[in-house]
């Protein structure tokens, strides 16, 4: 977001400015699954109280809100600034959670808990934001690639559901923005994937890669592996998934275990296909020379048990541009809270520009 000029300020406007950007932040992190919550004190760039909850634990934003307000609430009453990064679209001041089916009212929000300021935005555009404040070290490199200073950087981040977005210069500034990209139909690359999308389209109208490279998708692929790959299924699997009521966790552990279950790690080398030749397809349609991003729930899981070679190998399996692509780097981020960094830094920027009108 470019900033509009301000206008004059006096010795007192600044002051005011000031104040407010050292003003504490009550950042939120709310998806299809789980809410993370954090206040952030811009003067140093920390963050205190930071907190989870099970998203479909409750029944409203307002409701969480006021849990954490319960639980953690300080001598100096609850932040009169709240940054609401959610998982779905965002229309000014208003959301739908795709995952959830909540609605998000930003005035009802201001009113409702006296706030300031509120900024609501996507989840991705949270993230992507996030990435020029990451260090070394809350990265992994994939592929190491020739990345450009300044050059457009494209984030992936499979959770509950798929989140993508990229973050670009214009004007001098960088600019975040997220999308909805992971509802684009899907697009078979092999011929087990074309048999999946009929598979699929048994049962749906329509195949998104959301429906395939997320947590949720994970159920559907582990169904078409156990009918067409010949690999049995666990009896103690089964069992397992008849009892969850989140079965993704279930698949993903097995997947991953010592004594490995073969059809749940035929489930998950599937699904890092897909994703992976998604993220050829999100890196060469935004030109994303600076680098592809890969973040949310389920990557981080994966680190040191299962190989990216899958993702890696389709993410590069495209004829024409397969040596454009093996010179982008890919990275897996892992900071543990980087929607909250990034809902942070543009909140912080956005109480003073607000000021100016």
């Amino acid at each position: 977001m470019v900033k509009s000029k301000p206008k004059p300020s006096t010795s007192a406007t600044l002051m005011a400015e000031a104040r407010l950007a050292a003003a504490p932040v009550l950042v939120v992190d709310l998806g299809g699954t789980k809410c993370e919550m954090a206040v952030y004190h811009p003067a140093d760039g920390s963050f205190f109280g930071f907190a989870r909850y099970a998203s479909r634990d409750f029944k409203s934003v307002e409701a969480l809100l006021r849990r954490y307000q319960a639980e953690h609430g300080g001598s100096d009453g609850p932040p009169k600034h709240l940054a609401l990064a959610v998982a779905g679209p965002v229309d000014g001041d208003k959301a739908h959670l795709t995952n959830l089916g909540w609605s998000v009212e930003g005035e009802q929000l201001r009113q409702a808990f006296a706030l300031d300021t509120l900024l609501l935005l996507n989840d991705l555009t949270a993230l992507c934001a996030a990435l020029p404040f990451l260090e070394t070290n809350d990265l992994m490199t994939l592929q190491k690639g020739e990345g450009r200073t300044g050059a457009t950087m494209a984030v992936l981040a499979p959770g509950t559901g798929l989140g993508e977005g990229m973050l670009f210069m214009s004007d001098g500034c960088q600019h975040a923005l997220g999308g909805e990209g992971g509802q684009c139909d899907f697009a078979p690359a092999t011929d087990e994937q074309i048999e999946l999308l009929r598979f699929m389209r048994r049962h749906y109208e329509s195949v998104s890669y959301e429906m395939l490279a997320s947590g949720l998708g994970m159920i559907d692929l582990y169904k078409f592996c156990r009918e067409t790959s010949g690999i049995a299924e666990s009896a103690e699997v089964a069992s397992r998934l008849a009892d969850a009521a989140d079965k993704t966790p279930v698949i993903v552990e097995a997947a991953l275990a010592a004594d490995f279950c073969p059809l749940c790690r035929k489930v998950l080398t599937l699904f890092l296909e897909i994703l992976g030749a998604e993220a050829g397809n999100l890196t060469l349609k935004f030109y994303a020379r600076g680098g592809l991003y890969l973040a949310g729930g389920i990557l981080p899981r994966l680190v040191g048990k299962i190989s990216f070679a899958p993702l890696v190998t389709a993410f590069g399996n495209k004829t024409m541009m397969a040596k454009l692509l093996a010179t982008i780097p890919i990275f897996l981020v892992r900071h543990p809270y980087p929607v909250l960094v990034g809902a942070a830094r543009l909140a912080t920027a956005s109480t003073v520009d607000e000021q100016h009108g």
